[in-house]
């Protein structure tokens, strides 16, 4: 019996969707081979989606003044994947993509860990306005992005960017939809912990105030899940960027 090789063309239309099909069907099995291949090693990821000398990024991605910029940059990091690569994790690319001037944690990461797990803080963008002022006198900014990455598990890599933003320094629902999009969902808040110090309680005063939402999309054989937390007036706390293989 014949072995089919039509598992291997659909991976290779999934990735080419309608690019041009080799005139000789030896060239475009081989084609097709190939990105199934690379598939099963790593993502097939969308053309341009390296960082490095990118000229498709160069034109999407410029050094954040605001928050708006910051969770635009993030969504084109995240639409291709560029957290699960090595390259992405540079000074520059950091900069570029954030804004931040501190990174802390275990970076680069030292030669007695496991580099492809990752995690860092980036701080000190210059977007909003002082928190709280640390021991050390220093006033802290009301934005913090951490980053985690784990590459340990090719088949179940991941990596996370974590936005905490404080006070009323966060764009409002109407400016996260417009960049975004309409295709969201509420979801609901999880319940606090047992032992957890009650809160007090901050009655909506704006369209979206304490809600919870999420954006999720598939593509190029990644999952990809956006999740929005909004404080009272209706302005985001907190964002999450996630992609998943």
């Amino acid at each position: 019996m014949r072995a089919s090789n039509r598992p291997i063309e659909e991976a290779i239309s999934a990735v080419l969707g309608s690019a041009e099909r080799p005139a000789s069907s030896t060239a475009w099995l081989l084609v097709a081979t190939f990105v199934y291949l690379s598939s099963m090693v790593g993502c097939v990821l969308p053309v341009g989606a390296q960082t490095a000398g990118n000229t498709s990024l160069d034109y999407q991605v410029h050094k954040p003044v605001s928050l708006i910029d910051l969770l635009r940059n993030a969504k084109v990091a995240i639409d291709n994947a560029l957290p699960l690569n090595e390259d992405f994790y540079t000074e520059g690319s950091l900069s570029r993509f954030f804004g931040g001037t501190t990174i802390v944690g275990d970076w680069p990461v030292p030669q007695w860990r496991d580099p492809r797990y990752l995690q860092i803080e980036i701080a000190d963008f210059g977007i909003c306005p002082p928190w709280i002022v640390g021991a050390d006198g220093r006033p802290i900014e009301g934005l913090s992005i951490l980053i985690k990455r784990d590459l340990r598990r090719q088949e179940d890599a991941w990596a996370d960017l974590q936005l905490t933003i404080r006070d009323a320094c966060g764009p409002p629902f109407e400016e996260v939809e417009a960049l975004f999009g309409t295709r969201w969902k509420i979801e609901e808040r999880p319940l606090p912990e047992p032992h957890a110090i009650p809160q007090t309680t901050q009655y909506p005063t704006a369209p979206h105030g304490g809600d919870l939402i999420s954006y999720d999309y598939f593509s190029h054989g990644l999952e990809r899940r956006l999740i929005f937390s909004f404080r009272y007036d209706g302005r985001i706390e907190s964002a999450r960027f996630s992609v998943k293989r």
